[in-house]
């Protein structure tokens, strides 16, 4: 079945990434805008790719509008993330766009900024369905079971084709996040029928933490024959502990996440990262840019959530890997 497919979606603007607490944009006015100009506060729980391109991307409509974004990632951690909401709602920023660290943990600050008169669009993660609807004006989101369901099915071909449809796997997973979990659940469900045993997993999504675990699990389980990892992170760790591997022994990677870097992985002669599904930051950025000025202006975001597909990007399909690296370029 081909799941191929990229789409635009509306709604929304956000921008992610730099340091703990930093923030980037025009400080000299940090109130919120009158004119058409929006004054976005943007939190993120990452600095990877997915991020950057999201912030870039935003950064270029809000400025192309005489506006701004405000970031500041918090690095998942909890402090950081209440911080960075309550500094911006005392910037009186026009709308807040966050991915959140936890649904239960995340709500305090979500609530306050909402009880402040600052509107919130989620973005990649949310709160509880609940309090999401409550406290915020829509989510903009992947459709993460789309993710993993993709990279699940190009995996149970590769393990029927050439694994005797049987595998001992590992898995590096963020369970903590919903979207994690929604794409581990569609990943491992596209692989029923075949004889599998997951003989590890731990959560790892940021690549130093990834590398150790999955060496420490190559060592422990020299059985594995693929990993299955849930983000960019973790594949950028689990990669060279594969590689360190030596020897006959053969182990696959399959993934979650694009960018160049990874792309490149799939075009090399180490044939280790065999697929990954993609998520569109820039479409992302666009939705999300509208909301913000549905938010801005006193609205809510209709559908309330809207969801975009990923795209596969695999080994045997080269030509769709360097179209995406001409189009990063």
């Amino acid at each position: 079945m081909n799941r191929k497919t990229s789409i635009a979606i509306a709604a929304a603007a956000l921008s992610a990434v730099l340091l703990s607490g930093c923030t980037t944009g025009d400080t000299g006015d940090t109130t919120g805008s009158d004119g058409e100009g929006l004054t976005i506060g943007l939190v993120t729980n990452q600095g990877n790719y997915f991020f950057q391109s999201i912030q870039d991307s935003l950064t270029e409509l809000a400025e192309a509008d005489g506006g701004q974004v405000l970031v500041s990632n918090t690095n998942s951690d909890a402090g950081a993330e209440a911080q960075a909401v309550q500094d911006f709602v005392q910037r009186q920023v026009d709308v807040i766009l966050i991915s959140v660290n936890s649904p239960e943990g995340s709500l305090a600050s979500i609530r306050a900024a909402d009880e402040a008169g600052v509107p919130v669009v989620c973005y990649n993660t949310c709160l509880s369905d609940e309090d999401t609807e409550t406290y915020t004006k829509g989510y903009i989101k992947s459709d993460d079971s789309d993710l993993g369901a993709q990279t699940g099915e190009y995996a149970a071909q590769y393990i029927a084709e050439n694994l005797n449809g049987a595998a001992k796997i590992a898995v590096l997973h963020c369970d903590r996040y919903p979207v994690c979990l929604d794409r581990r659940v569609a990943f491992e469900s596209a692989l029923e029928g075949l004889d599998i045993e997951v003989v590890a997993e731990q959560e790892a999504f940021e690549a130093d933490k990834a590398n150790t675990i999955a060496q420490d699990m190559l060592t422990a389980n020299p059985e594995i024959d693929a990993f299955w990892v849930v983000n960019e992170g973790a594949l950028l760790g689990a990669r060279p502990a594969i590689l360190a591997l030596g020897g006959d022994k053969k182990v696959v990677l399959f993934g979650t996440d694009i960018s160049p870097q990874i792309a490149e992985f799939l075009l090399d002669d180490e044939d280790v990262l065999q697929a990954t599904t993609g998520q569109s930051g820039s479409s992302l950025a666009a939705a999300m840019y509208d909301a913000a000025k549905v938010a801005r202006d006193g609205g809510t975001l209709s559908p309330f959530v809207s969801v975009a597909p990923g795209q596969l990007f695999s080994r045997s399909d080269a030509a769709a890997v360097e179209q995406y690296l001409t189009d990063a370029k």
